[in-house]
């Protein structure tokens, strides 16, 4: 079998842009395949329906650079459409049932199972989904004795070290503590990332502040906030979007995604050294 090594790369980490011979002469039973979800759904009046699938793109990209030649681990083809019916009331918004997803993904991953591979990253872009993601990565574990990792880049968290250049102009970090909880959709962190990776995407005109209705019921409802409620995004702001995209910045994006791609890096290095007999018969 032939193995990643800096001797004889592979052309390429895209799986996709191999010939079937490619594939068949990898090391099955140590590669990665990273299956990228995202989601094709408004963002607002200031970013395209495809924020998530270009995010995950971006990052994406970014970690498979800085992969070492000798770690297997390839990109499959991204799943563009998700479960976006929080959405829905708004032009544009593509989405599926979970049990659509459910299966869609499923599938996806037993194709590759079916030559040979054991071992997949579902790398998920969209916050509408995690729970569905959970759902196939326990199916896949129990039918196919598959090892199955979540990952969603936004629980990577955010840098926490500004370069000294940049100090400066920010000196209480990234942005305001209520812009981190409550800027969960179109707001400073994604605008920001898409400013750094499609800047021609933002419609720079339309920028503003969405504020979240979840603000204020943290004052009046407070364990109704904390505890959730199945919402519409029109629920918490009209526009679609929510947070403040006023305080974007593609300075501040790179920062993120390159912190994204390095903790997505890490991710890959500890599976690759995970032991042996994890997964018991």
């Amino acid at each position: 079998m032939t193995h990643f090594s800096s001797d004889d790369p592979l052309p390429s980490r895209y799986w996709r842009d191999l010939t079937a011979s490619e594939i068949g002469a990898l090391d099955r039973d140590r590669a990665i395949l990273i299956l990228p979800l995202a989601a094709i759904e408004q963002h607002g009046p200031h970013l395209p329906l495809s924020v998530d699938a270009d995010l995950n793109a971006g990052i994406l990209a970014r970690a498979l650079e800085r992969l070492p030649a000798s770690l297997c681990a390839l990109a499959l083809p991204m799943v563009e459409v998700g479960k976006s019916n929080e959405h829905q009331g708004f032009p544009g918004t593509l989405t599926l049932t979970a049990g659509t997803l459910i299966r869609q993904v499923t599938e996806i991953a037993e194709s590759a199972a079916r030559a040979g591979f054991r071992k997949f990253v579902l790398f998920n872009s969209h916050g509408g989904q995690p729970q569905v993601m959970d759902i196939v990565a326990v199916d896949l574990r129990a039918r196919l004795g598959a090892l199955a990792i979540t990952a969603n880049w936004f629980d990577f968290g955010l840098p926490t070290e500004i370069p000294p250049e940049l100090q400066a102009e920010m000196p209480e970090g990234l942005f305001p503590e209520e812009e981190l909880i409550h800027g969960i959709h179109g707001g400073a962190v994604e605008t920001s990332m898409m400013l750094h990776l499609e800047p021609q995407k933002v419609r720079l005109d339309r920028l503003g502040d969405f504020p979240s209705r979840l603000i204020d019921l943290e004052r009046t409802h407070p364990l109704v906030a904390k505890a959730g409620f199945a919402w519409m995004t029109q629920d918490l702001h009209y526009s679609g979007a929510v947070g403040n995209a006023a305080l974007a910045d593609a300075r501040k994006g790179r920062l993120i995604v390159e912190h994204a791609a390095a903790r997505l890096v890490e991710l890959l290095h500890e599976i690759d050294t995970l032991p042996a007999d994890l997964l018991k018969e």
